[in-house]
């Protein structure tokens, strides 16, 4: 499991829009399943977002297109964090 910490030290609203990141997988591993944002500082929780994503070269290349928002509600507060699932490459 990789995971990704985005924050922002001010409460203005940060909405970039969808955007395309490219990952490539450590040497040794494959990207396994479906990545996720989850807003750590939100008012009843954690709220978790599965994210729209595509793999490619036999889950060494991870796509994802999301919108990786930060205080546009109250639902999306604090830290975001991105968890992206990965194995040893068998």
């Amino acid at each position: 499991m990789l995971r990704g910490r985005h924050f922002r030290n001010t409460p203005w609203p940060v909405n970039p829009g969808v955007i395309t990141q490219r990952f490539s997988a450590p040497t040794g591993f494959v990207f396994t399943g479906r990545p996720a944002y989850g807003y750590y500082g939100a008012i009843g929780g954690v709220i978790t977002v599965e994210l729209e994503y595509e793999l490619y070269d036999t889950g060494r290349t991870l796509v994802i297109r999301a919108n990786p928002h930060l205080n546009t509600t109250a639902s999306d507060t604090g830290s975001l964090v991105c968890t992206i699932p990965c194995a040893v490459r068998g």
